[in-house]
């Protein structure tokens, strides 16, 4: 019985050791039995040995079948010794027959090990596995082991995770020993095995740390509902407070921006900005564009499409950066974003007007058609001679009172009415001849500004140019001498913001910058806006990019 004993004790204790079933480690020591059993050179019999709990105690026996003549002594018992065992025993029954450990010998026993390390380890490692998948969307900790191509390899203790290139921070350096800390974004299968992969870079890592620094968030009283990062460089994040009492923004931000602090020192210095989120679209652009001050919005809800209007100074502002504020802010709200300012809406609204009216008196022209027919038309996008004739009559029938026979008919009169004004020398209405001369002027020194080379191989901005045709009479005349004028264009160059590329359309005309005040300096540098939006402090100005 103290091999038994024995033999139960060992279970429990690696079982604790390992931190797995005790069934595992039994099917374990099984299946190692089993295949020192069939090993010829240890003058074991080949055995179907399984090990059972009986009374407390584990025996090992070995499942036999009856037979009349036994040919395999290890898979086999005769009737007679059956019965003496059983005495309802069958032919073709099974009966356990219990053996002892001593039977299988050290060079059995060290077999045995081998192939119970192997499979308890395969357990272990399935369990911490099983494990981690339910941890998947968490924030775990652990110590930098080794950096191979790019890829980290991290400790966590019982099992180690790796974070590839793309999910690093750009420009954070790992040392062997460092303790970071990352989100674990997935446990994957590769062809050696499960993975376990976290990420530093990753928008949820933002939202996870202000769950850990701040209890409001992690009681749920302040909601996260967006992230958007530039890893490394700046993040919007957009919150709301389930009690009207309390103020999300200054929630996260903490008292002199401690909380925030925390963050931002965990992400290497990288910019966070705190925006109030709001139900409506617009509401929540303005919240995530400010403290730029925004005079329109015009809002497409099937495109989600979003044109911001904003005073021409403020535009360097709304666009930050290279584009990053308006990149940040849309990928916050989600919908496509473009700023535009105050003068260039009034000067697509005054194109608009011109195509209309031009549109409208060409139309009228028309035997037959009246000033319904013209308007349905040019909202359907038919409004000139040519896009008239270049569309099927299918599509001319999809506007309002044009069927497919009108169509025709309608393109038949354009031709003719076309032919009519050549012969006299004329054509058609032009948007251009409907346009104040301002803009007018203003389009054609855009056109001059692009196809002219910039001296000593520079080209100015398509904002120099404008800036050159707007200046006033009067500073005009006060031009400086030809060297300072030559310099000028390349210190423009040098202060201005950079044109958003990747989300919004680049303005084609954008003002002079004003001397932006002290406030418009910190926001620049992404500072914290001074209502709805807070950034790394409260009450201290970034440092400047």
């Amino acid at each position: 019985m103290a091999d038994e004993i024995q033999l139960k004790e060992m279970v429990d204790q690696l079982a604790r050791a390992k931190d797995i079933e005790r069934e595992i480690v039994i099917e374990a020591l099984e299946a190692a039995l089993n295949s020192a059993s069939r090993r010829s050179h240890l003058n074991i019999p080949e055995m179907d040995i399984h090990l059972l709990e009986e009374d407390d105690d584990i025996i090992i026996v070995s499942r036999r079948t009856v037979v009349d003549e036994v040919t395999k002594p290890g898979m086999e018992i005769n009737l007679a010794e059956a019965r003496a065992m059983d005495p309802e025993a069958e032919l073709d029954d099974e009966l356990d027959v219990e053996i002892s450990p001593s039977i299988f010998g050290r060079n059995a026993a060290q077999i045995a090990k081998q192939v119970v390390i192997q499979r308890l380890r395969e357990a272990e490692r399935t369990v911490i596995l099983a494990e981690y998948q339910k941890r998947v969307g968490e924030v775990v900790s652990g110590v930098v082991k080794r950096e191979s191509k790019g890829t980290v390899v991290i400790d966590l203790g019982r099992t180690e995770a790796v974070m590839p290139y793309r999910e690093r921070l750009p420009g954070e350096e790992y040392r062997v020993g460092d303790r970071v800390r990352a989100y674990l974004i997935e446990v994957r299968e590769t062809t050696k095995g499960a993975q376990i992969v976290v990420s530093r870079a990753n928008p949820d890592f933002l939202g996870k740390l202000f769950e850990l620094e701040v209890p409001e968030v992690y009681e749920g009283l302040v909601k996260i509902h967006a992230v958007a990062r530039e890893p490394g460089s700046r993040s919007k994040i957009a919150v709301s407070s389930r009690d009207k009492n309390v103020d999300p923004v200054g929630t996260c931000v903490g008292m002199r921006g401690y909380r925030v602090q925390a963050v931002v020192r965990e992400l290497s210095g990288e910019k966070v900005d705190i925006v109030r989120f709001a139900a409506t679209v617009e509401e929540f652009t303005r919240n995530a564009l400010a403290p730029a001050q925004i005079t329109g919005l015009e809002v497409d809800e099937d495109a989600h499409h979003v044109v911001v209007v904003v005073p021409e100074s403020q535009l360097s502002l709304a666009i930050g950066r290279g584009g990053q504020n308006v990149r940040l802010a849309a990928k916050l709200i989600g919908w496509h974003v473009d700023i535009i300012s105050e003068r260039e809406r009034e000067e697509l609204t005054a194109r608009e007007e011109a195509e209309a009216a031009a549109s409208y008196d060409f139309l009228t022209t028309l035997p037959g058609v009246g000033e319904k027919t013209a308007l349905a038309l040019y909202e359907q996008g038919f409004g000139s001679a040519d896009e008239i004739l270049a569309a099927t009559p299918k599509e001319l029938a999809t506007a309002p009172g044009i069927g497919p026979k009108t169509a025709v008919e309608l393109q038949q009169k354009v031709t003719a009415r076309l032919a009519e004004l050549a012969e006299q020398g004329l054509e058609p209405p032009k948007p251009d001849d409907y346009l104040e001369p301002e803009f007018v002027e203003a389009a054609a020194e855009e056109e001059a500004g692009e196809e002219e080379p910039a001296a000593e191989g520079e080209a100015p901005a398509e904002d120099e140019v404008t800036e050159v045709a707007e200046e006033p009479a009067a500073e005009a005349e006060e031009a400086p001498p030809p060297e300072e004028a030559a310099a000028a264009p390349a210190e423009a160059v040098e202060g201005e913001e950079a044109p958003a590329e990747e989300l919004g359309e680049t303005p084609e005309a954008a003002p002079p910058e004003e001397e932006p005040s002290e406030e418009d300096e910190e926001v620049a540098a992404g500072g914290a806006p001074a209502d709805e939006t807070q950034s790394e402090e409260e009450g201290e100005a970034p440092k400047q990019d």
